[in-house]
Parts: C-alpha cells; sequence; structure tokens
C-alpha cells in the first residue's frame, strides 16, 4: 500500500464480503441483501424464518428448535457487540501504534 490511507477500503471490503458469501447464499438472495444496512442482520433474520418454516413442517421437535433459535439469538447478540466494537472510537494514540506496526 503506498500510502496509509486507502480511500477505496470500503469498497474493497464490501466487494471482498459479497465474493465469500456467494460461496454460501443463492446469487438471487445475496443480491436482495447487498442493499441492505446490515446484511448480517438480514442474513440471521432469514435463517430464523427458515428455521421456524422447518420446525411448522416437523423437521425437529420443540426441543430442538429453542436450542437452534438459542444459538441463533447467540450469534445475533455477537454480531451486535462486533458491530459496536468496530464503530467505538479509539483515542488518537493508539493510531501510532498501528502505524509502527505496519512497517
Amino acid at each position: 500500500m503506498d500510502s496509509l490511507y486507502d480511500t477505496a477500503f470500503t469498497e474493497k471490503y464490501f466487494q471482498k464480503l459479497e465474493e465469500e458469501l456467494s460461496h454460501y447464499l443463492p446469487i438471487a438472495e445475496l443480491e436482495r441483501y447487498k442493499n441492505k444496512a446490515n446484511m448480517a442482520t438480514q442474513i440471521m433474520n432469514m435463517q430464523a424464518v427458515r428455521l421456524q418454516q422447518l420446525r411448522d413442517l416437523n423437521y425437529f421437535e420443540d426441543f430442538r428448535h429453542m436450542e437452534f433459535f438459542a444459538l441463533l439469538k447467540s450469534f445475533y447478540d455477537d454480531q451486535g457487540r462486533s458491530e459496536r466494537f468496530k464503530n467505538f472510537p479509539f483515542p488518537r494514540q493508539y493510531a501510532s501504534v498501528a502505524f509502527y506496526g505496519l512497517r
């Protein structure tokens, strides 16, 4: 990288994210999530809907459904914590630590 600040970082991040998700989601579903503010939350919401559909079709009993849903809720909570951490501003002195780590 020529400079310390990459102006296209966000675009590169989302492009790589879409490429990575394309291995796991159908293209039509991925397109539906692309314009959402929080793609991870939308994916987990669809998983919750699908989980309920499978329960309604008796693919598993209530206990398993509750366990699956608890696991999904845990993922959702962890994702929220990660978002808060990502958006939390670091003190200015941490920038110099990251700068020297790049050399």
